[in-house]
């Protein structure tokens, strides 16, 4: 951004605003209404995500070794690398 004024527009409110810092674009402009609506927002977004992932973890805990490795076979995949992708790639390289 040389000389340029990026113009955004808010999520929560419709209002055009200018951006003040660089890096990623706002998504909510800087009235303290809107910046709590989407704290808001942003919380919930990681509380879904967080019991998804519980929930995921909990199913795969359900089954069986010889299960897990017969859904990773029917995957093309090896045990090791199915459960990595069931726990979402947490432990490092999932190649």
């Amino acid at each position: 951004m040389t000389g340029e004024k990026m113009i955004c527009t808010c999520l929560f409110c419709g209002k055009e605003f200018e951006k003040k810092e660089k890096g990623r674009t706002p998504i909510a402009c800087y009235d303290p209404a809107c910046r709590e609506a989407l704290a808001e927002q942003q919380a919930e977004d990681n509380r879904i995500r967080h019991a998804r992932a519980y929930a995921r973890k909990r199913k795969a805990k359900k089954l069986t070794l010889s299960e897990v490795a017969d859904l990773a076979n029917k995957a093309g995949m090896t045990y090791g690398q199915y459960v990595v992708t069931m726990e979402g790639g947490k432990h490092g390289r999932t190649d």
